[in-house]
């Protein structure tokens, strides 16, 4: 096994003596430098392009949930409140429902657009 380990290791040993090794002149470290940049700047615009839309969909779909949501509550609260199982929930839930109706339809498109 050490006569093999011994030949391998001379031969690894040639290949890397043989072969031409770049100078390291300014020019190609700044060639790589630039290009390892690039490379960089282009993986880290194409990871912000895709939480900016990751993020305005997850808005959107919020939107979306929350506006489906608020009538209901509404008509719980209403039903709630009329029937007086429950006033002080009631009366919760129909003021909780107008804050998200205004919020939903006023306020929130302002930052989807």
């Amino acid at each position: 096994m050490s006569f093999v380990k011994a030949v391998l290791v001379s031969v690894i040993t040639l290949l890397i003596s043989v072969l031409p090794v770049a100078g390291a002149n300014p020019l190609n470290s700044t060639e790589s430098t630039s290009k390892f940049t690039e490379i960089i700047s282009s993986v880290l615009e194409t990871v912000q392009q895709t939480t900016m839309q990751f993020a305005t969909m997850v808005l959107e779909v919020s939107l979306t949930i929350v506006g489906v949501l608020y009538a209901p509550l509404a008509v719980v609260g209403i039903i709630l409140y009329v029937t007086r199982i429950n006033r002080y929930l009631g009366k919760e839930l129909i003021v909780g429902a107008l804050l998200l109706a205004f919020f939903m339809e006023f306020v929130l498109p302002v930052f989807v657009r």
